[in-house]
């Protein structure tokens, strides 16, 4: 007979039962499925087999969110982040805290400061700043249109701990921007361009970004 196209994979691992796990079709919401690493016959693609629902999905990339261990345990995030919670976690994978324990979408990259007393993190289209042992918010992005009109996220503190840098979509494209971290001044641009600038990181050697 002759080959059938298999699923478009949006994200794949191999798993140790020899059989190649991936996400679906972006209208096979949250969908992961599966298929032998090897259909046997040489000409007709395997029919891949649903092993999970609602699992989550980059908006960006269409990437599903997931990883499967050595001993076949499967680990994902779902799909509704409206119930996530932002925990601390040794070396050992022993949760030590609660960082951000009100149920909400939080951004996928919260940043501790320097020096762990605060948490800069992106919800609802602005950056926020909690003080850890205060328990108190102070919103970061208090320009009109913030949330609104255009997108913040993904922040990042300097190594002095003085300012935070995140992707914000104020000027069309995802630019860098930078702001002082008490909230004081103006948001300035750091890194602007015709293609999306996102995630900004320190370096830990010698403190320039990434």
């Amino acid at each position: 007979g002759s080959a059938r196209p298999a699923t478009p994979a949006r994200s794949a691992v191999h798993a140790a039962s020899g059989h190649i796990v991936f996400g679906g079709r972006p209208d096979q919401e949250g969908e992961l499925l599966a298929i032998p690493a090897s259909s046997g016959d040489g000409e007709k693609a395997a029919v891949p087999v649903p092993v999970q629902q609602r699992v989550f999905r980059s908006v960006r990339s269409g990437t599903a969110w997931f990883d499967i261990s050595r001993n076949g345990t499967l680990v994902y995030a779902v799909a509704d982040l409206t119930r996530n919670v932002v925990v601390q976690v040794d070396l050992a994978g022993r949760v030590t805290g609660t960082l951000l324990g009100e149920p909400a979408y939080y951004d996928h990259k919260p940043a501790l400061s320097p020096d762990g007393r605060r948490i800069a993190y992106g919800r609802r289209g602005r950056i926020w700043v909690r003080d850890l042992e205060r328990r108190t918010d102070e919103v970061l992005t208090t320009e009109e249109g913030a949330g609104t009109s255009w997108d913040n996220r993904g922040p990042a503190w300097t190594p002095d701990g003085r300012r935070i840098v995140f992707g914000s979509t104020r000027a069309g494209n995802w630019d860098v921007v930078a702001r002082d971290a008490a909230g004081g001044g103006t948001a300035e641009a750091v890194v602007q361009g015709p293609l999306n600038q996102l995630d900004p990181l320190f370096r830990r050697q010698d403190g320039t970004m990434a």
